[in-house]
């Protein structure tokens, strides 16, 4: 039985090793073909800008901290908002690519990175859309920080400093995808020929 399990195998071995290698080169040029990604970076560094003061209390910074930091929050949270993000494409002038909700936040990505940082990436297959993109939202955000100044709690105003933006690619590395798929062919085609044959 052994015997014939290797005989079957370096038989067969000049077709596993061809068939991988094939299966690799067609993985290879479909990671390829595979877009890439122009991804624009931009933060937001919010600071408190005042705040009413009252004689029968101090503040200290532990205050500002946290309102700092809830405010921070409603930020990163207003910027990943669907509609948000169709206000910034209208402001750059460039069609929404979806109208799946789901789909279109993909496009914006908004993180509290820290009590007072707001780190925004806009992705595009094309970087003057991804750039465009990103300038909208920094249109729309000081109108946004204003008007919570105005309409929030009157003892306490925010302001923003933009910080960005920065332009990176993003592309898929074809040479680990070719490698899982040539281990993979041949690894399931050795168990076929040892389990079925």
């Amino acid at each position: 039985m052994r015997d014939d399990v290797f005989e079957i195998l370096s038989s067969t071995t000049p077709r596993i090793l061809v068939a991988s290698f094939i299966l690799a080169l067609i993985a290879y040029g479909m990671a390829l073909k595979i877009p890439v990604s122009y991804d624009v970076h931009l933060s937001y560094v919010v600071s408190q800008q005042e705040r009413e003061a009252s004689p029968q209390f101090r503040y200290d910074g532990y205050y500002a901290l946290s309102a700092t930091d809830l405010f921070t929050a409603t930020l990163a949270a207003w910027v990943a908002e669907p509609h948000i993000i169709a206000q910034a494409y209208k402001a750059a002038d460039i069609q929404i690519p979806t109208y799946d909700a789901i789909n279109l936040t993909k496009h914006v990505r908004s993180v509290k990175a820290a009590p007072g940082l707001v780190n925004i990436t806009v992705s595009d297959s094309s970087r003057q859309a991804a750039e465009a993109v990103a300038k909208g939202i920094t249109q729309i955000i000081p109108p946004f920080i204003e008007e919570q100044n105005t309409a929030g709690t009157p003892a306490v105003s925010f302001r923003s400093t933009l910080s960005g933006p920065w332009t990176g690619m993003s592309r898929v590395a074809p040479f680990p995808i070719t490698l899982v798929v040539f281990v993979f062919a041949l690894v399931s085609q050795i168990l076929w020929i040892l389990f079925f044959r």
